[in-house]
């Protein structure tokens, strides 16, 4: 299943929103999303194809090659430097197991999964799947996502960090607003927890209290 677009989102009605007003910061960046999803999108298949290119023309010496290697490295010397990492690896591991969660997620919450905080009508409290293990997975998956994001483009052995370089301060600012902005969205998200909890227990009384003892962690098991 995939992820419903971001401009598909659903939306509460305008009396759900003022009910949440004040609850949570990170409504307010709602209709910017659609934006920023597409910028991440770029940042990182452009990040996978410069990779990739600077891989097979090391592979493939030639005319062409050297052209890319040119254009996309400081020099050849850094492009030879590009290779599998223990923590490009981890990286990976990490993208794909937060990535396999919040699919998970949107498939189970189905009709349910917003951006917003709200309680829509007819709602359900979900419980299955990776919310029995869990009460905020989604949440989860997002942080998995941005420590795998941040190994994976900007760790050692990658095309960014050997050929493109942290030396200049436009490259830095770049890495610096990058990672700003994960940090940012997954703080905001984490910090949405408590209040998403205060509402569902208002919302469904005994039946939150009772998942909430059968799934006692709120973001990692064993540990929150």
């Amino acid at each position: 299943m995939r992820p419903p677009p971001a401009t598909q989102l659903a939306s509460p009605s305008p009396e759900e929103k003022k009910k949440y007003a004040g609850k949570d910061h990170l409504d307010k960046t709602v209709p910017s999303i659609a934006l920023l999803t597409a910028i991440y999108k770029l940042v990182f298949w452009g990040d996978f194809l410069g990779e990739s290119a600077i891989v097979l023309a090391e592979r493939f010496p030639s005319t062409a090659s050297d052209t890319v290697l040119s254009l996309l490295s400081r020099s050849p010397a850094h492009a030879q430097h590009v290779r599998l990492t223990p923590a490009w690896l981890a990286g990976c591991a990490l993208l794909c197991a937060g990535s396999v969660l919040r699919l998970a997620c949107y498939r189970t919450l189905g009709r349910f999964f917003t951006w917003y905080m709200s309680v829509q009508k007819d709602h359900e409290l979900v419980t299955s799947g990776p919310y029995s293990v869990v009460r905020h997975p989604s949440y989860l998956g997002s942080a998995l996502i941005a420590l795998g994001t941040a190994l994976t483009q900007f760790g050692s052995g990658s095309w960014y960090h050997e050929c493109v370089g942290l030396d200049s301060w436009g490259s830095r600012i770049f890495v610096g607003l990058w990672g700003s902005w994960w940090v940012y969205l997954v703080s905001m998200l984490i910090s949405r927890i408590p209040a998403e909890d205060e509402v569902m227990r208002k919302e469904f009384g005994a039946e939150w209290e009772a998942w909430a003892r059968r799934t006692p962690y709120k973001l990692i098991p064993y540990i929150y």
